[in-house]
């Protein structure tokens, strides 16, 4: 796996929301997949995220106030 460094790449496409980095981070520690933490931490707020990547909805149980659902 390349290194990543994820400090750069969360403050570039979270806008500097430091809750936003941090809850990324926080489930990309926990093995959520770095991409998915990152539109799961953007979706916050929401009601539903929708996503075609079970795995996803899988690991965002207990990790999110979103309710992640896959078709």
């Amino acid at each position: 796996m390349p290194a990543i460094d994820t400090n750069v790449i969360v403050r570039l496409l979270t806008a500097d929301d430091t809750a936003q980095a941090a809850a990324a981070l926080d489930r990309l520690a926990h093995g959520m997949d770095f991409a998915d933490a990152l539109h799961l931490a953007k979706a916050e707020g929401c009601i539903v995220f929708l996503s075609f990547e079970f795995k996803l909805a899988k690991a965002a149980r207990g990790r999110s106030a979103v309710s992640v659902m896959a078709p």
